[in-house]
């Protein structure tokens, strides 16, 4: 009798029955029956009989999978058994009792029933064969069935005491088969219990598939990774467990193991607790001789590997990217040195002919032009070395943004209108205070505005607006360009992400703009404009940058002195005259000692120039160094002897000397921790700020000399 899905139905101990091969034995009966019948051979009556029997069986298997207890399922199953006796009794009574081989086929029933059904059911099929036998038995000897002629047996009609006797041994036959039957099914069923022990022992998650992949049996160690109660699994898809990312990838392996393939599984499900998990394994073929082939998943959690290994990606990522950062520091470091020399000279000579001379209006502006032009590179490169220095610390102070926007926005609109760009703007007055650092405020304005007019590009508007919105002066720049493509969105802040065409950006501007504003604890948002809601295409970058606290105001102590004020009601300048000694400058480049020299002799201090440490070396050390010299200025980086180096041995046999001794590079974060170590006056970023610098050497030389 058909059970099939009765594993489905949390009855495992009930094996399934194969249905389809119980159907092709009775319509292969129908099929000869049918044949003979229309030879004239064979009565008409068994082939109806084993029609109405063959839509019997796919009736009750049918409802058998429709059962949700083992109760109903053993009473259905039961229920068919007991048909087939009939029907079986039918066919035989309808060829003429055939009482032997008729007993065949009982046996064979009861012995299938015996295999599938526990005792009490297996018993009440016994008992309704040995009804229906016995109906037969008695007909034949009461002459209702005519037996053929072909039938060589002994004869029945009238004969009861042989009658008697059939059923007593046929009834005898049938409960012998029972208990046999029942011993052999006890001692396998013993056997699968403790193979069952085995698997519910296993650390590792086992389920038995169905070949469509529904559960049919799970361990223990299965329920207690999922979450799941054995109710709740069995009967499901096991593909409903896997996340939906991973559902169709199971089962086109499911696909391949119905082939035949072992194959392996990966993939995340989520516990019941709502928390992800990872199992890996494999599903294997197992061929059942009594069903359509079934499957054996042997899985293990790996989630705690995953999380190990996304952990380890995670340090390798983060090990590869400081190494990289290192590399990419180093270049830095050597470009930020190439490049702060020559701008150290531009820089000095240009504000010492603007400051010194008589110059034309045209001369003046030209003048203004490149010193403008210089100090946007020097603070290119300052930014570039804190993009790959972390911690470098950036010197702030109070500016208006009214002002200083008004200020950058006037010196970009000539370069904005030479690409044909009309840059309009709209600043409110009056604008409280931020506390920034001006120079990395202008290049944020300068980078998004330059980004701004090469998207709009000729014949585009660039709008400008800055108001002070919810504690933080706000600075939107938008343009009617085509926008930003949606992809590139997510990466504009991306460090050397461009979208332009080669040489035309390094794709450090945004990345640096957006560094910068967090710095001083601000925002950069972006978004498209809407055609639809504003009339008009493009991006809108939105710039917040909070509002300086009264009373915390943080100045850096040269601000003052750059921009020519006084510092604490006192000139910080030093009457050359008072102060006869010399200024020794010592760098390897010749643009850069010359640049110095102009500069601070215009204000009255003697320079004395030496192109190397080595060469400085002993001139520091000689007796009369600690009277010549007021201000020693030494570059860090030099060939054979650096000026660390350098200040190391004066701190050893020249400890005086420190007192007045600066060290200057273009990266001179890069040399924090030995310049501490050995202790000079100061130091100084290449490019010099020249009132910096100044103020530096002035401040220096007054104080008092130790010898």
């Amino acid at each position: 009798m058909t059970v099939g899905g009765v594993a489905q139905a949390g009855t495992a101990h009930l094996p399934g029955f194969d249905n389809r091969r119980r159907t092709f034995i009775i319509a292969s009966f129908f099929a000869v029956t049918t044949i003979l019948a229309a030879l004239g051979l064979f009565p008409w009556q068994p082939p109806v009989i084993l029609l109405a029997w063959l839509g019997v069986i796919l009736a009750t298997g049918r409802l058998v999978e429709r059962q949700t207890s083992v109760r109903s399922v053993l009473r259905v199953a039961t229920a068919g058994f007991c048909a087939d006796t009939a029907f079986i009794s039918a066919c035989a009574f309808f060829v003429g009792g055939a009482l032997w081989i008729t007993t065949a086929f009982y046996l064979f029933l009861i012995m299938v029933a015996a295999s599938m059904l526990p005792l009490r059911q297996t018993l009440v099929v016994a008992s309704c064969a040995v009804t229906a036998f016995t109906v037969l038995v008695f007909a034949e000897v009461t002459g209702a069935i005519e037996r053929p002629p072909f039938f060589n047996l002994p004869e029945y009609v009238g004969n009861y005491q042989l009658g008697l006797t059939t059923v007593a041994v046929a009834a005898a036959t049938f409960m012998l088969a029972v208990l046999v039957q029942q011993s052999l099914v006890g001692a396998i069923r013993r056997s699968e219990e403790s193979h069952g022990l085995v698997l519910e022992a296993a650390s590792e998650m086992i389920a038995t598939l169905d070949e469509g992949g529904r559960v049919l049996r799970v361990n223990d160690s299965m329920l207690a990774h999922t979450g799941l109660s054995r109710d709740r699994l069995l009967g499901g898809n096991v593909a409903d467990l896997m996340a939906p990312e991973f559902r169709p990838p199971f089962e086109r392996q499911l696909q391949l193991v119905r082939l035949g393939s072992r194959v392996p599984v990966e993939g995340s499900f989520v516990h019941a607790d709502g928390s992800e998990r990872w199992l890996s394994g494999t599903v294997t073929p197992v061929p059942n001789r009594e069903s359509s082939s079934r499957m054996l998943l042997v899985a293990r959690d790996v989630t705690s590997e995953k999380i190990a290994a996304a952990e380890r990606e995670t340090l390798r990522n983060e090990l590869a990217q400081a190494l990289r950062m290192q590399a990419l520091g180093r270049l830095i470091s050597g470009v930020a040195h190439e490049l702060g020399n020559p701008l150290t000279a531009i820089l000095t000579t240009t504000d010492d002919m603007l400051d010194g001379s008589e110059l034309t209006p045209d001369d003046g502006e030209s003048l203004r032009m490149i010193r403008q032009q210089a100090h946007r590179a020097r603070a290119t490169v300052r930014d570039l070395v804190a993009f790959v220095k972390t911690g470098s610390e950036r010197k702030r102070e109070r500016i208006l943004p009214s002002a200083a926007l008004t200020e950058t926005l006037a010196a970009m609109r000539t370069q904005v209108g030479v690409a044909g760009v009309t840059l309009q703007t709209s600043i409110a007055p009056n604008m409280e205070p931020i506390e920034v650092d001006r120079a990395g405020f202008d290049q944020v304005i300068t980078n998004i505005v330059m980004n701004a007019a090469q998207a709009a590009g000729a014949g585009g508007i660039v709008a400008v607006q800055a108001r002070v919105a919810d504690g933080a002066c706000e600075i939107v720049v938008e343009d009617n360009g085509a926008g930003i493509a949606s992809e590139a969105l997510d990466h504009i802040f991306e460090p050397f992400y461009t979208t332009k065409a080669v040489g035309k950006g390094a794709g450090l501007g945004l990345s640096l703009a957006l560094g910068i504003i967090e710095y001083y604890g601000g925002t950069v948002a972006v978004r498209n404009r809407s055609f639809a809601e504003e009339g008009s295409s493009g991006a809108r970058f939105t710039v917040r940058v909070p509002v300086a606290e009264v009373g915390d105001v943080k100045v850096a102590p040269v601000s003052a002195a750059a921009r020519g004020h006084a510092v604490d009601g006192r000139s910080v300048h030093v009457p050359a005259e008072k102060q006869p000694r010399v200024v020794l400058v010592i760098d390897d480049e010749a643009p850069v000692r010359r640049a110095l020299r102009r500069y601070l002799e215009r204000f009255g201090w003697p320079v004395e120039e030496l192109p190397s440490a080595v060469e400085a070396l002993p001139v520091l050390l000689s007796p009369e160094a600690a009277e010549r010299y007021a201000v020693i200025i030494c570059d860090i980086k030099m060939p054979e002897l650096s000026g660390i180096e350098l200040c190391r041995r004066l701190k050893e046999h020249a400890p005086a000397l420190l007192d007045r001794f600066v060290l200057t590079s273009g990266n001179v974060a890069q040399y924090a921790d030995e310049i501490r170590d050995c202790s000079p006056r100061g130091t100084l970023a290449k490019p010099y700020d020249v009132a910096q610098l100044r103020a530096l050497v002035d401040d220096i030389a007054a104080a008092p000399a130790h010898g």
